[in-house]
């Protein structure tokens, strides 16, 4: 087969990859780059752990047993609420298909982007009528905590509305 020939038969598979190649890289030119976050926590530079735009829905779902006293709440609520980056537009509880009383199921957030920026969010999972005895100064004193037998779990997620 002569070179040419060879060629034109692929001319088209050429142009089709480079097409497939032009329109991924414009997708992917018109996602913004996450932003470096510092967690003012613990110090350490982090990326954002959800990216979302603005009014869009995000979807949460955190493990949760209430029946055993312990339940999710945002602890830093207030923070929210004034940066006004996101908002929390429902909560709602999925239970496990086990079909018993008390079974564990999951505390689910549906939070709406509202403008461009990272809003930090801590939730706190504890039995909530022991968190003024572990508080000092509005933050969680791990020391107190400890000398009580009072656990607790905190996580902090990072999201990034564009």
């Amino acid at each position: 087969m002569s070179k040419l020939i060879r060629a034109r038969l692929l001319l088209p598979k050429i142009i089709v990859l480079a097409l497939i190649s032009s329109i991924w890289l414009s997708v992917e030119a018109q996602r913004p780059p996450p932003d470096i976050v510092k967690d003012t926590t613990t110090g350490n530079i982090k990326n954002p752990n959800f990216l979302q735009r603005i009014n869009q829905n995000l979807i949460l779902k955190l493990e949760d047993n209430p029946s055993t006293g312990y339940s999710w709440i945002i602890f830093n609520e207030a923070a929210v609420n004034e940066k006004k980056v996101i908002e929390f537009t429902n909560v709602d509880f999925e239970s496990s298909n086990s079909g018993m009383l008390g079974a564990p199921g999951k505390i689910i957030y549906t939070i709406k982007g509202l403008k461009s920026g990272i809003q930090g969010v801590q939730f706190l999972q504890m039995q909530q009528w022991n968190l003024q005895s572990i508080l000092t100064n509005g933050r969680i004193d791990p020391i107190k905590a400890q000398q009580q037998g009072i656990t607790y779990n905190l996580k902090t997620y990072y999201f990034q509305v564009y």
